[in-house]
């Protein structure tokens, strides 16, 4: 009898040690499932960082990873994306924490226009920090997938996390993606910040979201990035994009002394699109051309220099004479009612300086001319700059003549005062443009003009389309000759010798137009 007795003590005692085991910090005996108590969690928000006052919600999942319903809120402190949330009470370690609110863009360096939603899995456990960004937020179907397969939360992480480095180009591991800060130096932090550059883009927030969403269900159903079309695109318009100005707008937010070197991962994801590889010291010179047929820039040939694979056509050649270097130009802004363009030519008797000039076919028997607001010589567009709001502002109509099939009109500046001598702007990496135009297309056009390297009408050419309150960016790739046109050079030689920067009208119609700034790649936002 008392042998019975001590066995049923020892039974209700095991009963009770379960029972309590279900409260608040204990264990589950059958789900290993810790409860949380009184717990803070911190982190930062970001994409751009989240700005003040946008909102974070902590969402409590069970022991299935299903929510409960409860949740908890705070607000972001400050513009860095920073959050705290205290006193937090749940049934398993298992957290969703979303994040919804106005962000820095990375690359234009602007708040967001529109909110973005992003969001977190974590298990908190043995966490006080979690950091909810771009990668997070991809990873977070992925995982969710792969704990429906039978995964634990541990390893669906390793794994998701794993495929969406190698999604970005990445092999490497470089740790917990709810402790990367766009701010902070560090190789998975440079990862954050370029996976985020490269989604954003020339999209806008609403675009974007989008291509979040496309890309988070892709990933979600295999692991892989399967969409070879869009990851293109992304390469393309990586390709052409100013990192340094993505740098300097960063920068401007004074968040932080540390910001991760993000180019290279920007740089090697349109690599790894293009066929070409790293380009390291053993790569030096090696030359490669682009193999993916669906970019814009297929089969264009590549060399890899000093770390970087630069296309051929823009490589500089060496000279037997000495090219004058120019400098960066300064932008130019009609509003500033300036008359002339500081180009950035050193003074050795020629001047730095260029001033607006415009011309039209007359003198070969054609009809074309522009309507200014004011009387204007062909030498001086001062008075049109003075009488515009913001910029040169006027209409063309072009007509051809008898003698003169080909109608067009021009206006702009020379790059070393009105000798017409040829510089260097190949470090410019492009021109930018703030303008609109309706009715006819204006083209971009460099003008080379010294004795050497005259190429009489066969100038390299962008045209720009119609449009209203445009800003764009055309990098050099994008100037073009036309073949039949006289003497075809290669691109890099003759950026090498521009004299002129001109705005071209062409053809046989008529438009309006306003020229408010113009400047080198990247300086007109």
């Amino acid at each position: 009898m008392k042998k019975l007795s001590v066995l049923l003590f020892f039974f209700l005692f095991l009963l009770a040690c379960s029972e309590s085991n279900d409260t608040a910090g204990g264990i589950t005996e059958d789900q290993g499932i810790v409860a949380i108590q009184n717990k803070e969690v911190a982190g930062v928000s970001q994409k751009g960082p989240f700005v003040k006052g946008s909102i974070i919600h902590l969402y409590e999942m069970d022991s299935t990873f299903a929510q409960t319903g409860k949740n908890f809120v705070g607000k972001i402190s400050s513009d860095k994306g920073e959050f705290e949330l205290k006193n937090i009470n749940l049934v398993s370690s298992y957290a969703l924490l979303e994040a919804n609110g106005y962000y820095r863009n990375e690359v234009s360096g602007k708040v967001s226009s529109s909110t973005l939603t992003l969001n977190a899995i974590t298990d908190l456990r043995n966490r006080e920090h979690v950091n909810i960004n771009l990668l997070t937020h991809l990873a977070y179907e992925r995982i969710v997938d792969l704990i429906s397969d039978g995964e634990t939360l541990l390893n669906a992480k390793e794994q998701a996390e794993k495929e969406i480095f190698a999604a970005f180009g990445v092999k490497e591991n470089f740790g917990n993606f709810e402790d990367l800060n766009v701010l902070k130096s560090g190789e998975g932090n440079a990862v954050l910040l370029a996976a985020s550059v490269l989604v954003q883009g020339k999209l806008s927030e609403g675009d974007m979201v989008l291509l979040m969403a496309n890309l988070s269900e892709d990933i979600a159903e295999d692991g892989s990035w399967d969409n070879d079309s869009v990851k293109t695109k992304i390469a393309d318009v990586a390709y052409n994009m100013n990192l340094q100005k993505v740098r300097s707008n960063i920068e401007s937010w004074n968040m932080g002394d540390s910001i991760p070197n993000f180019e290279k991962y920007v740089k090697r994801f349109w690599w790894n699109n293009y066929g070409l590889g790293e380009c390291d010291a053993k790569r030096e010179k090696d030359s490669s051309a682009n193999t993916n047929s669906l970019s814009t820039n297929y089969k264009k040939n590549y060399v890899c220099t000093n770390g970087d694979w630069i296309e051929d056509s823009l490589l500089p050649v060496e000279k037997d004479s000495v090219v004058q270097q120019a400098e960066k130009m300064e932008t130019w802004i009609g509003a500033k009612k300036t008359h002339c363009v500081n180009t950035g030519v050193e003074d050795d008797g020629s001047s730095s300086v260029g001033c607006w000039w415009y011309a039209d076919d007359a003198e070969n028997g054609g009809f074309s001319k522009f309507t200014w607001p004011v009387e204007a010589d062909e030498r001086d567009l001062s008075p049109v700059i003075d009488a515009c709001e913001n910029g040169i502002c006027g209409s063309v109509k072009l007509v051809a003549g008898e003698s003169w099939k080909f109608p067009f009109a021009q206006f702009g500046f020379d790059l070393a005062g009105s000798k017409k001598t040829g510089v260097d702007i190949s470090s410019w990496g492009g021109l930018c443009i703030a303008y609109s135009a309706s009715g006819i297309k204006p083209r971009l056009d460099l003008v080379a003009n010294d004795e050497a390297h005259y190429v009489e009408y066969n100038t390299f050419s962008s045209v720009l389309p119609i449009s209203v309150d445009t800003v764009l960016n055309v990098p050099w790739s994008n100037f073009k000759q036309e073949s039949g046109w006289g003497v075809m050079v290669k691109r890099s030689e003759y950026l090498q010798r521009v004299a002129s920067i001109r705005l071209y009208f062409n053809g046989g119609d008529e438009g309006a137009f306003v020229i408010k700034k113009i400047g080198v790649l990247g300086e007109c936002e």
